[in-house]
């Protein structure tokens, strides 16, 4: 009685292991031949986004711009100064005039 329960159940466990084998192969080969649909992901809302990105980093860009122009320009003006207007310049510098 033993050995028939025990043969029952290996029998069993073998069409449960054969039945799930099966059903991961049909649900493996669905996956491959069931085509994915690629999304645009690019919609009018990331656009609206990636322009304003794109108008502050320009904006950035042209402040630094601005502010290399004025340098170079304030360092060309010290050089051509004579000396009593350098230190006129200097005097108005220190006082925070």
């Amino acid at each position: 009685m033993e050995r028939k329960t025990k043969i029952w159940i290996v029998i069993i466990i073998l069409i449960a292991l054969l039945a799930g084998c099966i059903i991961g192969v049909v649900i493996k080969q669905n996956e491959i031949r069931t085509p994915v649909e690629h999304q645009l992901i690019d919609t009018s809302y990331n656009k609206v986004v990636l322009d304003s990105i794109e108008y502050h980093i320009i904006e950035k860009d042209s402040t630094i711009k601005k502010i290399k122009y004025q340098m170079k320009y304030e360092v060309n003006k010290v050089y051509t100064l004579d000396d009593s207007a350098t230190v006129k310049l200097f005097y108005q510098l220190c006082t925070s005039e």
